[in-house]
């Protein structure tokens, strides 16, 4: 059903219209040591599933204000850390590098100035 506000004049979006979930969510823990979770909706999703070992792998999306989806997979666990990969990450900028230069060249002592050595003598 389509409820009103007439007082604030706004729309309310009801959490089911016409019989079909606009809204869901899951969970299931079975006794192997994994679960799977998630929640899905009009503009946003997420699915997490941890394993027996305790790493993590899952996604989420949603819509971002100009209409277009922002998708993000991620994977977390011990001894391979936090990666992540989605189409909304910054691209960093490439720069042309070079090999150093080692030439065993040690640097010049430092040149006394005409003052430091007058203050020496004197």
């Amino acid at each position: 059903s389509l409820a009103w506000c007439y007082s604030a004049a706004q729309y309310v979006m009801p959490l089911s219209y016409m019989g079909y979930p606009l809204v869901q969510q899951y969970s299931s823990r079975p006794m192997y040591g994994y679960s799977t979770f998630g929640y899905h909706g009009i503009n946003q999703n997420r699915h997490e599933f941890r394993r027996p070992d305790g790493s993590v792998v899952g996604h989420y999306s949603y819509i971002q204000p100009d209409g277009k989806p922002a998708v993000t997979f991620y994977e977390a666990g011990a001894g391979q850390g936090y990666r992540v990969r989605s189409n909304v990450l910054p691209v960093a900028e490439t720069a042309e590098l070079s090999a150093p230069v080692n030439n065993l060249v040690a640097p010049e002592p430092v040149q006394e100035t005409p003052e430091v050595l007058q203050a020496r003598a004197e």
